[in-house]
């Protein structure tokens, strides 16, 4: 062990057994170092730094990313990575049943958003989540889908409703239901609603909880329905079939 002693502050470096200790009488590992470290130059560099069983990766002035004991990894900014092919990121469970996670935490619990861009940075889609403390209250707690850069295709509010900017197209090859609308419990009607941009009420098809099936216009009484039994009812005075009628 070699002892360095100046104004009585003693600096240990010790080389026992193919292992070197900096500040370590006993070292344990192949490098052990009681302090931190500093990566760089003479005109500056950046710190590693271990402390209460946490990692520590320091800039000239502040913390960058912290490594916990608990395995959980904090970066303080935003991280690029880069790959010529293959996956970029991936995520395995650290034990059977617990399934993969990535967690985008917001400081101040406002908005989370994952981009995709192109190599030049072009923004080509987006997905945003909005947190528990965003300006516009109709947005917390919901998911939105943004394409051809930051257009918002879809947005998932907290109450799980889905709405669409453009149409929707479903398509299938096999003789399975298309479309399949369920209510959400028992004792609940399943409808579609129609409106345009002039009439937000507009007309509800769809079927209820006893298995008729009716079409009505929001707010009014029943103009059609059919019986589970299969009789027909018209709330109106005249049916009409083809032709026309003045």
């Amino acid at each position: 062990m070699l002892v360095l002693d100046q104004d009585n502050a003693k600096s240990y470096f010790t080389a026992e057994a193919g292992k070197v200790g900096i500040g370590e009488t006993s070292p344990s590992e192949t490098l052990s170092v009681n302090g931190n470290v500093i990566l760089g130059n003479g005109g500056g560099g950046g710190y590693l730094k271990y402390n209460t069983g946490n990692l520590y990766l320091q800039g000239t002035s502040s913390i960058v990313a912290t490594f916990a004991s608990s395995g959980l990894a904090t970066f303080a900014g935003n991280v690029e990575i880069t790959k010529a092919s293959n996956a970029l990121l991936t995520l395995t469970a650290s034990a059977s049943g617990t399934g993969s996670r990535l967690f985008l935490r917001s400081a101040s619990n406002d908005t989370n958003y994952i981009g995709f861009n192109d190599n030049d940075g072009t923004v080509q889609a987006q997905i945003y989540s909005y947190g528990s403390a965003n300006s516009t209250t109709a947005d917390r707690k919901a998911l939105r889908f943004k394409t051809g850069g930051t257009t918002t295709a879809l947005t998932i509010d907290a109450s799980q409703n889905a709405t669409f900017k453009g149409d929707v197209t479903i398509s299938q090859t096999d003789s399975e239901n298309g479309l399949t609308i369920l209510s959400s419990g028992n004792g609940n009607h399943a409808y579609v609603n129609f409106q345009n941009s002039t009439n937000q009420t507009g007309w509800d098809v769809g079927v209820q909880s006893g298995g008729r099936f009716q079409i009505v216009e929001v707010g009014q009484a029943d103009q059609f329905y059919i019986e589970a039994g299969g009789n027909a009812t018209f709330a109106g005075e005249y049916i009409y079939l083809g032709g026309r009628h003045g």
